[in-house]
């Protein structure tokens, strides 16, 4: 109850921005690259502390939770939400061939010294690399993160797995900027290189 007042604010600042032409440009190019359509979403937020912001698109059909009470950029908040938005276009036939191209690389086997399994580690820095902070974001009136600096911040402060997801949203974000520039959708050749990338660099993260 005490924080119900913030919830409502938050709602609404978060309302706003999504309902705005930027994101609706950038939803449109998310569809393309999926070749799927989004649905109409519900977005629950939920009660967190500290101004860390968390998502998830578990929560069953057409919904999102989204955890980001304490935090000061919202611009941050309405990209963690295209993030996890992103994560149901996939379903529609993304995740499957993925997981048909990922498991005969074998990354289904890979487990790194520290949490990440390498299947959901690719897949999720693809999706990094549209945003947050990644391609998708210019469109939404946000800045490109400076992905290696990032993950070397992450690394410092002892959170390897996300510091690993971030570096190599780095390395994809000039791939899918390629698929956005010429108006493709995501392909298996988008996930070869993807994997192939991650098979050169996963030697510095053990």
């Amino acid at each position: 109850a005490r924080d119900e007042e913030r919830l409502i604010a938050l709602a609404d600042r978060l309302g706003e921005r999504l309902r705005s032409e930027g994101m609706a440009q950038a939803i449109e190019v998310a569809e393309r690259l999926y070749g799927s359509k989004l649905p109409d979403l519900e977005v629950l937020l939920i009660l967190t502390r500290g101004r860390s912001i968390v998502g998830g698109a578990n929560e069953g059909p057409d919904r999102i939770t989204v955890g980001a009470l304490e935090a000061e950029d919202i611009q941050t908040v309405v990209e963690v939400v295209l993030h996890e938005a992103i994560h149901l276009l996939e379903k529609d036939g993304f995740r499957d061939m993925y997981r048909d191209i990922s498991l005969a690389h074998g990354l289904g086997d890979i487990e790194g010294d520290r949490y990440w399994n390498a299947e959901y580690l690719v897949r999720e820095a693809i999706v990094e690399a549209l945003v947050p902070g990644g391609a998708l974001a210019p469109l939404m009136g946000g800045t490109m993160r400076d992905f290696a600096s990032d993950s070397a911040r992450q690394h410092a402060a002892g959170r390897h797995d996300e510091a690993d997801r971030a570096a190599l949203a780095g390395y994809y974000l000039p791939i899918v900027q390629e698929y956005i520039d010429a108006g493709k959708s995501f392909d298996a050749d988008l996930v070869e290189r993807a994997i192939a990338i991650f098979n050169e660099r996963r030697g510095s993260w053990r």
